[in-house]
């Protein structure tokens, strides 16, 4: 039925798979679909031209579909599949699906937008491609479901990622304690929440994810600090302009380092959210941040990893008078990962809301 501009990924191993194509996006901009990670042991759906991640794991109470003993988010596939409905291809394009299986088999899943995609790379053969991965496991099945004989069949060691391929990096944690706090009307890292001050608490959170860390803090604060504690005075440079300040110094001072960067205002953050961005951190993308499911625009940057490729970048934006991290992060490759449950988002910047904390 189809030809040979519909091409089949035959997936053994999906990790391996994963960093290839996440590897294959951020080098071949006219690459558009879905790509389907697991982090920390999640399914996550990828847009990606919106470069937006969706947890499929449901939240309690919420519908979901049943695979055998695994329950997936309807919410989640309807957001992939209405993006795969209105994603229209345009001449010289690729489009990925990853992964076709036991959900579309039984026509939910990604199944709406599979059908869509075929239907029209069936009309524009000359000058468009569509990717489709499937397990191994499953080929058979998936050929004679969606009438896929007349395709071409590759593995993904047949499908060529290796420009520019994704080096590994080196990465560390840095805690930024932050400036006068004048709303707050006292020093927002030496706060109390968790029976400790905040930057130990976050420095903990670092050490327990095997991640070393870096406090970026001002002469006043740095006298407080116990000598055990690495931390870093804002170079004359930068200082005195928010939070930028403390990244450029950092990347000042470690070159060769990438980080993810938390601000002290964050007392409701979690070694998973670190875990989550240290996992994403290896895909290739400039930044990883997250946005809230309400407002998936607005970038939190005070919770976000920044690759060391964003150096550059950093120093045009500071040196043009662009200090503002969210501004950047909203023009570079940033992967945003949309939290459903977004609590720990929540900056804590006055003494009301000190006092009114709950862990």
């Amino acid at each position: 039925m189809y030809s040979h501009n519909i091409i089949i990924i035959v997936q053994d191993n999906r990790a391996a798979n994963t960093s290839r194509l996440m590897n294959w996006i951020n080098v071949h901009k006219n690459t558009d679909g879905i790509l389907s990670p697991v982090v920390n042991g999640s399914r996550n759906l990828l847009l990606i031209s919106k470069r937006h991640l969706i947890n499929v794991e449901p939240l309690q109470k919420e519908k979901v579909t049943t695979i055998g003993e695994s329950d997936f988010s309807n919410d989640a596939f309807n957001q992939a599949n209405n993006y795969l409905l209105q994603l229209s291809p345009i001449e010289n394009s690729i489009i990925i699906i990853d992964e076709i299986g036991g959900l579309e088999l039984k026509e939910k899943g990604l199944y709406k937008g599979l059908k869509h995609q075929l239907n029209l790379a069936s009309k524009l053969k000359e000058h468009h491609q569509l990717f489709i991965v499937v397990k191994k496991s499953l080929l058979d099945e998936c050929k004679k479901k969606f009438k896929l004989d007349n395709v071409k069949l590759i593995t993904m060691d047949d499908f060529d990622t290796t420009e520019n391929p994704i080096k590994p990096i080196s990465l560390s944690g840095l805690v930024l304690c932050g400036g006068k706090s004048s709303r707050m009307g006292t020093d927002k890292a030496f706060l109390h929440y968790h029976q400790t001050g905040q930057y130990q608490f976050i420095t903990k959170l670092f050490s327990d994810s095997g991640i070393p860390v870096i406090i970026s803090c001002n002469e006043e604060q740095q006298q407080k600090i116990p000598v055990e504690y690495s931390t870093l005075i804002d170079d004359d440079t930068f200082k005195n302009n928010g939070p930028i300040s403390g990244l450029l110094t950092a990347f000042k001072n470690n070159p060769n380092l990438s980080f993810i960067l938390i601000g002290c205002d964050y007392p409701l953050v979690q070694q998973k959210h670190i875990d989550v961005l240290l996992s994403l951190s290896q895909f290739g993308f400039d930044a990883v941040c997250f946005v809230r499911k309400s407002n998936q625009e607005n970038i939190e940057p005070l919770l976000t990893f920044y690759n060391n490729t964003v150096k550059q970048k950093l120093h045009h934006s500071f040196k043009s008078g662009n200090t503002s991290l969210k501004n950047i992060l909203g023009e570079i490759n940033t992967l945003k990962i949309i939290a459903e449950e977004d609590s720990f988002l929540e900056s804590f910047d006055t003494p009301e809301a000190f006092h009114s904390f709950h862990p």
